[in-house]
């Protein structure tokens, strides 16, 4: 979100990876071309970082209140918090946005947060598919 090959420092690590990559991994390009494939373009317009990078932000959040900690070492959130502020405090959806500094997990941890936004519901079917479908496949067989 914040740099456009990756994480924005030095670092070679290669499961950094941005959104745009992320999208033409599942055959949507940002640029207009789709290598081929069923064209599932979107307009640059219609992907804006800054909203999806506040998402984040947003979830990050809720997933330390949850736990009520930080998993990692609190500098790898301070730098990350540092480049996404940076790169987006410009824009006026970012205007009173709290970075990691403010964030305060008394009274969440245990599952609790101030949102239930990003939670996971849970699996309510474990089927591959419809009935239908897969009787149909099977009787090919």
């Amino acid at each position: 979100m914040t740099h456009e090959h990756g994480a924005g420092d030095d670092s070679d690590d290669d499961e950094l990876d941005t959104t745009a990559a992320l999208l033409k991994r599942e055959g949507v390009s940002v640029s207009g071309s789709s290598n081929g494939k069923e064209d599932h373009s979107l307009d640059e317009e219609e992907i804006d970082p800054s909203t999806t990078a506040l998402k984040h932000l947003k979830l990050l959040k809720l997933a330390y209140e949850r736990l009520g900690s930080w998993p990692k070492p609190y500098d790898e959130y301070k730098h990350l918090n540092a480049q996404v502020f940076r790169a987006f405090a410009g824009d006026a959806k970012w205007k009173g946005v709290e970075g990691t500094e403010k964030w305060d997990a008394k009274g969440f941890g245990n599952g609790k947060a101030e949102s239930g936004e990003g939670e996971f519901g849970g699996v309510k079917e474990w089927g591959l598919g419809r009935d239908e479908v897969i009787l149909r496949a099977q009787e090919k067989q």
